[in-house]
């Protein structure tokens, strides 16, 4: 997503006017010399910005720069079981964010079975997926016996679908 069509309300000095954001994130509006204040208008995906004032002197450029942050959130997981058995379980959560970045995080839950996704970017109107996920390592699969002819060598991998 770009920065473009941003909007900005102006106020000061008789001024109270509202600007948008060129496809490089920039607007040039010409002032009258004095005081202003400059809001950026709420973006769903960027955390709010405080206004800032600027003063702009005859014959001068100036400038006021606002760092968008795009918004971030946490999930927890709580795993139960039946037979208690709820440490070390390995969630995914993927998907795309309201920022249009990919979104794919992996956590693991602690002896309660609680585990936690920090920090990551808010979805939109796509929600995220997330699951549980068995990975390979440290698991026991019990194969059947077979013979193998010349030629032919042991699997090297094996695919689990639960």
């Amino acid at each position: 997503m770009s920065d473009s069509n941003i909007s900005f309300h102006i106020t000061g000095n008789g001024v109270d006017k509202t600007v948008k954001t060129k496809a490089d994130g920039t607007v040039d509006v010409e002032l009258m010399p004095g005081t202003y204040t400059v809001t950026e208008q709420d973006i769903d995906r960027y955390e709010a910005q405080k206004s800032q004032r600027v003063t702009i002197v005859s014959g001068q450029t100036s400038t006021v720069t606002f760092n968008n942050k795009l918004k971030r959130g946490s999930l927890e997981v709580i795993k139960t079981s039946e037979d208690q058995f709820v440490q070390d379980m390995t969630f995914h959560l993927y998907g795309t964010s309201l920022s249009g970045l990919p979104v794919d995080e992996y956590a693991v839950t602690d002896a309660s079975g609680v585990t936690r996704f920090e920090n990551v970017l808010i979805s939109g109107s796509a929600l995220y997926t997330w699951k549980r996920s068995i990975p390979l390592s440290g698991m026991w699969f019990r194969l059947p016996r077979r013979r193998l002819s010349s030629g032919m060598s042991s699997p090297s991998a094996v695919s689990l679908i639960s």
